[in-house]
């Protein structure tokens, strides 16, 4: 057999293959199924009855619960959850901020006192480098020097 009958005898065959219909008969929906699914999923009473309705959505979750990555419904001082897990509850944040809101305020409060030290004078800026280092915490030094910084320019005219 040469190789000219050999492409032609499967040529022939897919072309026979390929006449032949095969409808996938599981995937194919009758047009009356199409027409009354489409009729229910245009109906006002389908379509309301698959909307969501979320509940209050919580400002900041607890620390546990971001832990946990449980629901947290934001009740303080102690969230249901912790309560029911008899767990402590702290937020990290105050009390109507997000989690992003907190963030944002905080990265300006340090672009503020980079700004200070980069503006500042030599002695200026030791004391704030003083300042930074003399609290336990970047945030902590961070709130006493806005507050120190509020102070002053209130009492310059």
């Amino acid at each position: 057999m040469d190789s000219t009958s050999s492409t032609n005898s499967s040529t022939q065959g897919s072309a026979q293959f390929a006449s032949q219909p095969f409808p996938p008969a599981s995937t194919q929906r009758s047009q009356d199924e199409a027409t009354a699914h489409d009729e229910v999923s245009a109906s006002p009473t389908h379509a309301n009855s698959q909307t969501r309705h979320r509940g209050k959505q919580t400002k900041a979750a607890c620390i546990p619960c971001r832990k946990r990555k449980s629901k947290c419904d934001g009740v303080r001082p102690s969230c249901r959850c912790c309560i029911s897990k008899a767990t402590p509850c702290q937020y990290s944040v105050t009390p109507g901020v997000t989690q992003q809101q907190a963030m944002k305020n905080q990265l300006e409060a340090y672009k503020h006192v980079l700004s200070l030290l980069r503006e500042s004078t030599m002695e200026d800026a030791e004391v704030l480098v003083k300042m930074i280092k003399s609290r336990d915490s970047l945030s902590d030094a961070v709130v006493d020097i806005q507050a120190a910084t509020r102070q002053h320019y209130s009492r310059d005219p």
